[in-house]
């Protein structure tokens, strides 16, 4: 399969082509790291496929609110890795329930077709990143000699995953996801678990003292 070039990181490169996804969109948005966009494919397509299944299941159960918390989180996620039509139908859905909320009858009646144009978008993103997942396996930051070594990048991530989570914005969950995979197993990579489940749930808060936490602990072992 033909691969972005990939002048950075270490690892598989991401093919120059998957369904749903504009790559060469994403891969400008993390400075044209090809193996780092292939671990955050693979991370949105190990943790978030059951997302539209989720949002289903909410509505079906009246949680709407619920619905919606996913649903935003998803508009951002598809965002952030290129997923432009994934990333309207989520914004549509997130729009319409955040409506909904308030008690618009005419805005409720179009959930059903929104939800419906989602979970076709989403089909045809998970169904080319479950392809990508089965031809090749990333290899993990443990498994990589020197998977710190490159200290610019990693400040680089950091510097703009602080900026993002100032904004309170869901874009800061792929940044913290990549950051962690940079990280080689232990105390530091703990802290980074901690930081992506903190923006996971929004509590952007903590997640930034998390991540105060990963820069002063980078800075003893430097």
């Amino acid at each position: 399969t033909p691969t972005a070039a990939d002048a950075k990181g270490v690892g598989p490169a991401v093919p120059t082509s998957l369904p749903g996804i504009d790559v060469k969109a994403a891969l400008d948005r993390i400075g044209g790291n090809s193996s780092l966009m292939h671990k955050l494919l693979l991370e949105f397509h190990r943790d978030h496929a059951a997302d539209a299944a989720a949002i289903r299941s909410a509505l079906e159960q009246g949680e709407r609110q619920a619905a919606q918390r996913i649903t935003h989180a998803l508009k951002g996620l598809a965002g952030s890795l290129g997923a432009a039509q994934l990333h309207l139908a989520a914004a549509a859905l997130d729009t319409a329930l955040r409506v909904d909320q308030g008690g618009a009858e005419a805005e409720r009646t179009h959930v059903p077709d929104l939800l419906a144009t989602l979970t076709r978008n989403f089909a045809a993103v998970m169904d080319g990143l479950a392809t990508l997942a089965a031809s090749s396996v990333a290899p993990t930051a443990a498994s990589v000699p020197g998977a710190v070594a490159d200290m610019a990048h990693l400040a680089a991530l950091i510097d703009a995953l602080a900026k993002l989570l100032a904004k309170n914005s869901p874009n800061a969950e792929p940044r913290a996801v990549a950051l962690r995979d940079c990280l080689a197993a232990g105390r530091i990579r703990n802290l980074a678990d901690t930081l992506v489940s903190q923006i996971e749930v929004f509590a952007f808060d903590k997640a930034t003292h998390s991540l105060d936490q990963i820069k002063a602990a980078l800075k003893e072992e430097t």
